[in-house]
């Protein structure tokens, strides 16, 4: 059996991307993701799911 540590930096991602999101409402700059990268990232998480029920690689064709 092998034992993993895995070390991460000490900060609160939640605060982070609040304050990415007022910066860029503040200075005008892109405050997010465009509908379309949304649709991917579902279908992404989708094919995981699909991909875990049946125990298999799904492609994102599939899902």
């Amino acid at each position: 059996m092998l034992d993993t540590t895995v070390e991460t930096r000490e900060n609160d991602t939640h605060a982070d991307e609040q304050a990415a999101f007022f910066d860029a409402i503040e200075n005008g700059g892109d405050a997010g993701s465009s509908v379309e990268e949304a649709l991917t990232v579902q279908r992404i998480v989708d094919g995981i799911y699909r991909s875990s029920e049946d125990g298999r690689s799904v492609a994102l064709d599939d899902t």
